[in-house]
């Protein structure tokens, strides 16, 4: 199984399992970088991943399970769509992604933020969820709630 993270901090420490990380540069200020992580045969829950990682930075987690429907949409094009689908609700924090591919045909996805979750939902109600999770999450930054604050 492989598993896909997108981190938007410029140094991140975490790990999933006995794991190899591997980064590359992507678009969140200059300060993105994509860790794939090679699983070993012990299966990851990436919701509990993303929930724990959600606990201790700021940002929003989106933990994908990935289907077998062969018109799943790629890992590029579901981080792309569901970033432009934050930002554009007003998002200004990090959005980091956890990817595990499903042995189902459907795809759903977990939002994580804060300690919080919103899910699990299709990835269309996930867009659809975008507005209200980021009003919620910019509420409790304002107001100093996140776990992850001093």
């Amino acid at each position: 199984m492989t598993i896909m993270a997108t981190m938007t901090m410029s140094t991140v420490s975490t790990s999933i399992s006995t794991t190899s990380l591997v980064d590359d540069d992507q678009h969140h200020n200059g300060s993105d970088h994509v860790h794939q992580v090679n699983a070993s045969s012990e299966v990851v829950d990436i919701a509990f991943e993303a929930q724990r990682y959600s606990e201790t930075n700021p940002g929003v987690v989106i933990a994908v399970y990935l289907g077998t429907h062969p018109n799943t949409p790629s890992r590029a094009r579901i981080r792309e769509v569901l970033t432009q689908d934050f930002r554009e609700a007003g998002l200004q924090d990090p959005i980091t992604f956890f990817f595990a591919q499903n042995d189902v045909e459907g795809s759903a996805a977990t939002i994580h933020y804060g300690g919080d979750v919103d899910g699990p939902h299709a990835l269309s109600a996930t867009r659809e969820r975008a507005a209200a999770v980021t009003k919620s999450y910019n509420f409790r930054k304002e107001r100093g709630l996140h776990e992850f604050q001093n």
